[in-house]
């Protein structure tokens, strides 16, 4: 899991900073905002996955950090 959640945030951060790249060409300034429907197949399918080990973590957590009672 732990090498899944990495590689999962390391995409997040690719995406991010291909995003800022992209913005900053056009004159735009930048944000974190990342437009799925902008992404090409290959780039969706990985943030797809990615986002299925974040949920994966936030269940995990959840579990491991529930108040009792």
């Amino acid at each position: 899991m732990g090498r899944r959640i990495e590689e999962a945030l390391s995409l997040v951060f690719f995406l991010r900073l291909k995003e800022h790249v992209n913005r900053s060409r056009r004159g735009e300034m930048p944000n974190h905002y990342i437009n799925p429907h902008e992404l090409n197949p290959h780039d969706t399918s990985c943030l797809i996955q990615a986002m299925r080990t974040v949920k994966q973590l936030q269940k995990l957590t959840a579990r491991r950090f529930r108040k009792p009672g």
